[in-house]
């Protein structure tokens, strides 16, 4: 379960649709259909760095990902 902002509410309960959460060798990375996706608020001077940790662009069209990987 993530925490993302909708519309108004400040919270709201939502799979990340995460690749795989096994224990014993979790995959933090986001599915293609993943709500998650561009769903991120981007507040000038908290985004570090062009790229994140696999080297994609953290940022498109002003958009950012919610998660682990950014």
């Amino acid at each position: 379960i993530s925490c993302s902002l909708v519309g108004s509410e400040m919270c709201k309960e939502t799979d990340p649709l995460l690749k795989s959460t096994r224990l014993q060798q979790p995959d933090l990375h986001l599915k293609s259909s993943s709500p998650a996706i561009g769903t991120g608020l981007i507040f000038q001077g908290y985004v570090r760095g062009m790229f994140d940790i696999d080297g994609d662009k953290r940022c498109d069209n002003h958009r950012i990902n919610i998660g682990a990987d950014q």
